[in-house]
């Protein structure tokens, strides 16, 4: 797995919480700061799932609205083809910055939006994402800071660096 330096399933019903026990089992059952997961755009059998998706972000917050919206309306213009999103929040204490991971959605891109019950730090948000996104097998792992705005060709500068 290369990881590329700094810079999910849909929800059955589009409106409730989707947190198959086999996909817990698999990839957050170590993970005891975990309170929910959505998912958007992976299908209805999310266990053990490879995506066949070569990229994958992970993005992790913690009280950042005022930032956060920013960085995530960038990843969204950014050419997302042929990746999936991992949206992390480390147990965010302001609504605002639950709201806008709730609401964010791009077409046909696979999102996955994690919530922990306890504050662990960034470096635990990340490895949460890796291991996702490892299992998950994609090729290319990197991440983006919640305070980032990335260009519209920022994964494929990336990637073309790398091989």
């Amino acid at each position: 797995i290369n990881i590329l330096g700094s810079c999910l399933f849909p929800k059955k019903d589009n409106t409730t919480e989707n947190l198959d026990d086999l996909f817990y089992r698999e990839y957050l059952s170590n993970d005891i700061t975990i309170e929910k997961v959505y998912t958007t755009n992976v299908g209805n059998n999310i266990s053990g799932k490879k995506l066949d998706k070569e990229i994958g972000v992970v993005i992790p917050t913690y009280n950042r609205p005022e930032y956060l919206k920013l960085t995530l309306e960038s990843i969204k213009s950014s050419d997302l083809n042929n990746t999936v999103l991992i949206l992390i929040d480390d147990y965010s204490q302001d609504d605002r910055t639950l709201e806008m991971l709730l609401e964010f959605e791009v077409n046909n891109v696979p999102i996955i939006k994690i919530f922990k019950n306890q504050n662990c730090n960034m470096y635990h948000s990340l490895k949460l994402g890796w291991r996702i996104l490892k299992k998950m097998g994609c090729k290319y792992i990197c991440n983006v800071d919640s305070d980032t705005l990335v260009r519209p060709e920022w994964l494929k500068t990336l990637k073309s660096v790398y091989e």
